[in-house]
């Protein structure tokens, strides 16, 4: 096999007689990422060299490391390398030893800004490299480019002893192909050298050179002698299938390498530091959200489409927006065909796309009575709210009917190559998501736990799976047609993103929920993930005054970490295909999650996990005692049945609570049959006539009744779980705790505060870090984090490490002292925005509450909406600098002022919801007249129908030159269309 003989060279100070300087990589001839089978080098003055024998034009990656003793350091970054020039050609490659990249350089290699904002129009390619005439040598620059225009060039100029090239008019271009490495080609006589140089960034469109790199003049030195007579110089290369060292004059006589006759490599490669531009570099964007489900144009049929998201690219790129950033997008259809299942963050797979979102149209050829049935149901289906259901039936009854046909036409798609290769792409995940559906149509339930014994063994699923894909199985046809479901999804998706890319230079952002489905493929077939018998949650914040609780499972870290991370990269992987960036939602629970028994409805019933739990010494140590269960059994006063249910408490009393027993600090306990919440709940539910086929109202209603319940069981100060207590959150507005002494109540406060604020920060920290590492491994899309909630000073710390981009809403401060942020006060790693899916747009934000509803002025006069409204006359006053009085609407062009102070903020991405952005100017056809039909979510209701959709087509927005030509002119303002 053709070989180049490469001798690696860095410098590498302030060694020691015994230290030592190591090459380790990703080929055999580097070791293999084997620190014991890593190249060790020689120094000469500093610099270290090791002549090494490596296949022709193999991409590969490699890092040095330093070793004294049995302490290593390694490089924080890894070097990307091929060689193209002549087989048998002596190399000499000058690296540098790579640091911990900067916030920009970080950011500035992600998938968003290299791939889609900065895409190089026409990479060209550097040429092979030619061995020049025997008293010269070529010489390769590189440079790293963090941030460049693609109207712009990356050139060369300098000086040699003899001839300067410092004018634009002598440089040369240097090669994009590798960006956001640029490379170049110049050879120098030998005696020229060494050369001072610097490179420029040009525009393309003229010859201005404003952006010289500042500081010294980098240097390239003369070619290292090689000394074929010394024992010291010898060539790595793979014999019986091991590294091993030879000299260099067997090399060159067994045709290895080519006779050194100048006596040095004449192909320099040198590796510059990273481009020192004059100004400090800031890459800046704007955005929109908005989720697929909420799209609408001509061609989508009842709900948003893939295929819609070129259309809105094509707005973006009018309206200089460089970023859709949408909702989960994955298959959530736990209850087969239901409106709960709209909830897109419960997920059936983390792997698999929803089928609801696929566009019919594209699955060419269509059975005739589909194609003439389209038209009908596409103006059927285009309902200002999304009918969930009515639009996955139907979709789900088309897809049968084309995939028969699609299987007896012409021979039918499984020899489709494409089709092959989309199986082999999704190995990891299609065939055991493809078998539980089907499994989950024969069981009439997803609800794996109940499914005969032989279908729910952990240790049997692999071969349940293995059978049921083999052509032979008399269920293969049903799991065959899940798999080419999938196939049109992620085919759709990639055209998509591709034309999002290509024709728009607009990149997508993904949202990655922090959990899945209890009744889910993951958590059947990846069952050691997760901790089925705990459930996933947040602490009571300004979503939800109870807590919230997901009904997730929590993740077994303990087994993803000791899989390498396997499922969570394979999760990345998969939506890198598509995704330029993604949102992980709620990133605190990579540092710990508010873990909930599984016993329970509420969310108030938790600890932070892993964390400490407090000991019963420790609760003697601050003078508590919990004597009879005193501060963890409830305390439920008749008083707080009352204020809790009204009229109806004698009811309750006499229903479901027992008098407490003597000399106890309570009225009441429950009754033994309702030992715990889901007891409660169950109760509940079946006495009102309440299942999963309940209306969304229904479901509501429930959810609402059940918190006066969960105020009666959350009447405690502490929890106790295996191993100690933990203290209840916002302990201080129980009945317990005012029930009790000054002194234990001080005591109590004290203990919460240093529990949730202080105790935990090294264990959250040592989470996170073991984590964030391989997340960033496992792709290139931009991260970023939602931080929203109970905030520590160890979160932003670590995701300012890993350079993980955080959120920032203007009215969710996370600071009680604070009523709002200004944008002006944020720092560079943010994402920007004025609304999230959770809460209501500023139109509706602004307003309170629904100006509908029958007891507005009643609710006017609650303190509640006294609190509200003093907040919104501040910000009205103060950050707005109005001084007449405070409209009860939300006028548009102080909205606008609202979203200028995005714009110009100095966070990297400024990222507003649709329903915000596009309000800046009055126009009812592009939002909704009643601010209230544009909440998406409403966390306080587990069981809210996710139904927004923008009220016009996405080709009639296009047509709005006034609103499109504003935005742009504030993007365009703020430098949010500029690099650097």
């Amino acid at each position: 096999m053709s070989k180049v003989i490469a001798c690696f060279c860095i410098r590498y100070d302030n060694t020691r007689w015994g230290d030592n300087v190591y090459i380790c990589g990703s080929l055999k001839e580097l070791g293999e990422w084997n620190p014991s089978k890593a190249i060790q080098m020689v120094c000469h003055d500093s610099y270290w060299q090791a002549f090494i024998a490596l296949d022709m034009n193999t991409k590969f990656e490699y890092k040095y490391f330093f070793k004294s003793g049995d302490y290593i350091r390694w490089e924080e970054r890894s070097h990307f390398r091929s060689f193209d020039v002549t087989p048998g050609e002596i190399v000499e490659v000058r690296d540098l030893w790579h640091n911990k990249a900067n916030f920009t350089e970080d950011v500035a290699s992600s998938s968003l800004i290299q791939d889609v904002c900065m895409r190089r129009n026409k990479p060209e390619k550097l040429p092979k490299v030619e061995r020049p005439e025997e008293e010269k040598v070529s010489v390769v620059f590189e440079v790293p480019v963090p941030l460049i225009s693609p109207l712009e060039s990356v050139r060369l100029i300098g000086a040699t002893k003899q001839k300067p090239f410092w004018r634009i008019a002598d440089s040369q271009t240097l090669y994009d192909s590798e960006s956001p490495i640029f490379r170049g080609i110049r050879t120098f006589d030998v005696d020229e050298l060494p050369v001072q140089y610097k490179f420029v960034l040009s525009h393309d469109l003229g010859w201005e050179c404003e952006n010289i790199e500042i500081g010294p003049n980098n240097e390239c030195y003369k070619p290292t002698p090689i000394d074929i007579t010394s024992p010291d110089t010898v060539v790595w290369t793979i014999q019986e299938d091991e590294p091993k060292a030879i000299h260099i004059a067997q090399a060159i006589n067994t045709h290895l390498c080519r006779n050194p006759t100048a006596g040095h490599a004449q192909i320099i490669f040198i590796e510059s530091p990273s481009f020192r531009y004059p100004n400090e570099p800031h890459f800046r964007a704007a955005g929109v959200v908005l989720p697929v489900f909420s799209l609408r144009s001509k061609q989508s049929l009842g709900i948003g489409e893939f295929a819609d998201l070129t259309l809105l690219a094509k707005w973006c790129q009018m309206a200089g927006l460089r970023v859709i950033q949408l909702l989960p997008i994955t298959d959530t259809t736990v209850n087969d065909i239901s409106w709960m299942d709209s909830y897109p963050y419960s997920s059936t797979s983390s792997f698999a796309l929803h089928p609801i979102y696929i566009n019919i149209d594209s699955l060419k050829p269509l059975p005739a009575d589909i194609a003439a049935d389209l038209p009908t149901q596409r103006e059927k289906l285009n309902k200002p709210k999304v009918d969930y259901e009515a639009t996955l039936r139907l979709k789900m009854g088309y897809l049968e009917r084309i995939f028969d046909f699609h299987l007896t036409h012409e021979g039918g798609f499984e020899k489709d190559p494409e089709f092959i290769q989309f199986q082999k792409d999704a190995a990891y995940w299609l065939p055991s998501y493809a078998v539980f559906k089907t499994l989950a149509r024969q069981n009439k339930s997803t609800k794996w736990q109940n499914w005969p014994e032989e279908l729910r063994d952990e240790a049997n699923v692999k071969n349940i799976v293995e059978e049921m894909t083999q052509p032979t199985h008399r269920l293969y046809r049903e799991v065959l047609f899940h798999m080419w479901v999938q196939y049109h999804l992620d085919r759709q998706l990639r055209e998509a993103s591709r034309r999002c890319v290509n024709e728009c230079h607009v990149g997508l952002k993904g949202d990655i929920p922090i959990g899945v489905d209890p009744r889910s493929a993951d958590t059947w077939y990846f069952r050691k993930y997760f901790r089925l018998d705990t459930q996933a949650g947040a602490p009571p914040d300004a979503f939800s005054t109870h807590g919230q609780n997901w009904g997730f499972p929590t993740y077994n870290w303990e087994n993803i970490l000791a899989d390498n991370f396997e499922w969570w990269g394979n999760r990345l992987k998969v939506m890198s295909r598509t995704m330029h960036a993604f949102r992980i939602d709620h990133i605190l629970g990579f540092y710990r999650i508010w873990q909930i028994p599984s016993d329970c409805k509420s969310g108030l019933h938790a600890r932070f996990y892993p964390g400490r739990l407090v000991s019963g010494y420790e609760l003697e140590r601050r003078g508590l005692r919990n004597t009879f269960g005193r501060l963890t059994k409830p305390i439920i006063t008749r008083e707080l049945v009352y204020r809790q249910f009204g009229a109806e408490a004698e009811d309750i009393i006499s229903t479901y609570l027992d008098p407490a027993p003597q000399g106890s600090d309570s009225d009441f306990v429950f009754k033994p049959q309702f030992p715990n919440e889901l007891a409660i709940h169950d109760y509940v539910s079946e006495k009102r006539g309440i299942t999963n086929s309940s209306t969304s109202d229904e479901l509501k209603e429930l959810d609402a009744y059940m918190k006066k319940f969960y105020a009666l069981t959350n009447s405690v100060c502490l929890y106790e779980f295996d191993g100690g207590y933990a203290p209840r959150f916002d302990v201080a507005s129980t009945e317990s705790w005012k029930r009790l002494g000054g002194d234990w109540q001080a005591a109590l406060v004290q203990l919460a505060k240093e529990y949730f604020y202080e105790w935990h920060q090294d264990i959250y920290g040592a989470s996170a870090r073991t984590k964030f590492p391989k997340m960033k491994e496992a792709s290139k899309m931009l991260i970023c984090g939602e931080d929203l909630g109970l905030l520590t000073p160890i979160i932003p710390q670590v995701m300012h490490e890993f350079n993980i981009l955080g959120l920032r809403v203007q009215r969710m401060t996370g600071d009680p002292s604070e009523d709002y942020y200004h944008p002006k006060n944020y720092s560079e790693g943010i994402v920007a925005t004025t609304s999230t899916h959770d809460m209501p747009p500023l139109r509706a934000w602004w307003q309170i509450t629904n100006l509908n509803r029958p007891d507005l002025e009643e609710f006017y006069r609650s303190g509640d909406a006294q609190k509200e409204c003093h907040v919104r006359d501040c910000f009205w006053y103060n950050t707005l600098s109005n001084h007449s009085p405070r409209p009860t609407s939300l006028p548009n062009d102080q909205l606008e002022r609202i979203v200028d102070m995005h714009m110009y903020s100095p966070a990297m991405l400024t990222i507003l919801p649709y329903q915000d952005l596009v309000a800046i100017l009055p126009d009812d056809e592009v939002y909704h007249q009643n601010p209230w039909d544009e909440v998406i979510n409403n966390p306080d209701n587990r069981k809210h129908y996710w139904q927004y959709r923008m009220p016009c087509f996405i080709e009639r927005l296009m047509e709005k030159t006034a609103l499109t030509d504003r935005i742009r002119g504030k993007v365009e303002d703020s430098g949010r269309l500029r690099v650097h």
